[in-house]
């Protein structure tokens, strides 16, 4: 899978779906900056203008300016998608997010509420 990231300037994905964004995350973990609809778990991943580009769900005209952006500014895609890797090494790796839910359980288990 990673052939079609390497060979690719930047992920579009035009999305109304409520769902986690894995796509968004692999295109992160193979440094393409990204430019997608605002929906799902896609904001959580995607920092507008820092990691990509975000517009409006519906918003062709909007999603259309965002790509052209980056494909006629090849130095701003190139820092977006450093930006995005980073991104992904920080937040959403597996041991990372492993962690994270390491300590949401641990934190749970604690909790004087479950107690007997």
């Amino acid at each position: 899978m990673n052939r079609y990231y390497n060979a690719a300037d930047l992920l579009v994905l035009p999305t109304l779906a409520d769902h986690p964004a894995l796509t968004v995350l692999e295109a992160m973990a193979c440094q393409l900056p990204v430019v997608a609809s605002r929906a799902g778990g896609i904001p959580e991943a995607v920092i507008p203008g820092k990691t990509g580009l975000l517009s409006a769900s519906r918003d062709a005209e909007g999603l259309a300016d965002h790509i052209d952006t980056l494909l006629l500014h090849p130095a701003r895609r190139r820092e977006l998608a450093a930006s995005a890797y980073q991104r992904f090494l920080e937040r959403f790796t597996v041991d990372r997010m492993l962690s994270q839910y390491e300590t949401v359980y641990h934190e749970a288990t604690s909790s004087p509420y479950n107690r007997r």
